[in-house]
C-alpha cells in the first residue's frame, strides 16, 4: 500500500518542478538577447551546449536503472557516452551549417564558432547544468522513479530534446530569410523552444501518470 502512495506522487511532483525549471533554463538567452545583444549563434551555441549538459546527466540515469542488471547498465552507458558524443558533433555541425545558411555573416569555422562561447554563455551553461542536475536528483533520485527505469529507456531520454533544438532553429532559420528581424526572432527561438521543451515534457508526464 505505501508502495503505490508514494508512486502516485512521483508524477505530481514532477508536474510541480517543470514549468520553474524550463524558464529557468531558458531565461539565460532570454537576457543576453534583450541587455547584452546576443546573436543568433550564442543562442544556438548555449542550447547546444544544454544538450551536452543533458546527456552528462543521463549516464547516471543509465547506470541507476534498477530494472536492468549493473553489468549491463555499465555496458550501455559506455555505448550510450560514444554514440551521443557523436551525435552531438554531427548535430552541432548541422547546426552551424544552418545558421549559415540562415545568416552570411555566421562563420562554420570551428575557431570562429569557439569565439562564441562567451561569459555570458559559460555563466548560462553552469546555470543549466546546476538546474538540470537538480530536476534529476529531485524528480528521478529522491522520488525512487529510477527504480521503474530500465537502461534501454534511459539511453533514448535526451533524444527528444535534440529534436526540439532542430525544429527550433529550422523554423527560425526560414523566418530570418523571409523577415531578417533579428531581436524579434531571437526572441521567438527562445519561446518557441520553451513552449515546445515544456509541452514534451508535460506530455510524458501525463503518459507516466496514466500509465501507474
Amino acid at each position: 500500500m505505501d508502495h503505490q502512495n508514494t508512486s502516485t506522487t512521483h508524477p505530481t511532483k514532477s508536474h510541480k518542478l517543470t514549468l520553474p525549471l524550463i524558464l529557468i533554463a531558458n531565461v539565460i538567452p532570454l537576457i543576453g538577447v534583450l541587455f547584452i545583444n546576443w546573436n543568433l549563434a550564442q543562442i544556438v551555441i548555449l542550447y547546444w551546449i544544454e544538450n551536452i549538459i543533458i546527456g552528462l546527466w543521463n549516464i547516471p540515469r543509465i547506470l541507476l536503472a534498477k530494472k536492468s542488471p549493473i553489468k549491463s547498465n555499465i555496458i550501455l552507458s559506455i555505448f550510450f557516452t560514444i554514440h551521443y558524443s557523436i551525435f552531438c558533433m554531427v548535430h552541432g555541425a548541422f547546426i552551424l551549417h544552418l545558421l549559415g545558411k540562415a545568416d552570411p555573416s555566421i562563420t562554420t569555422e570551428l575557431s570562429a564558432s569557439l569565439q562564441l562561447i562567451t561569459s555570458g554563455v559559460i555563466i548560462g551553461a553552469i546555470t543549466m547544468f546546476f538546474s538540470i542536475g537538480w530536476h534529476f536528483i529531485q524528480t528521478h533520485i529522491q522520488t525512487g522513479e529510477y527504480k521503474n527505469w530500465k537502461n534501454s529507456q534511459a539511453m533514448f531520454h535526451p533524444y527528444p530534446h535534440i529534436l526540439i533544438i532542430h525544429i527550433a532553429i529550422i523554423i527560425t532559420g526560414i523566418i530570418t530569410h523571409l523577415l531578417g528581424s533579428p531581436i524579434a526572432l531571437l526572441i521567438l527561438l527562445i519561446t518557441g523552444k520553451t513552449l515546445l521543451e515544456y509541452r514534451t515534457k508535460k506530455t510524458k508526464q501525463l503518459s507516466k501518470k496514466s500509465i501507474n
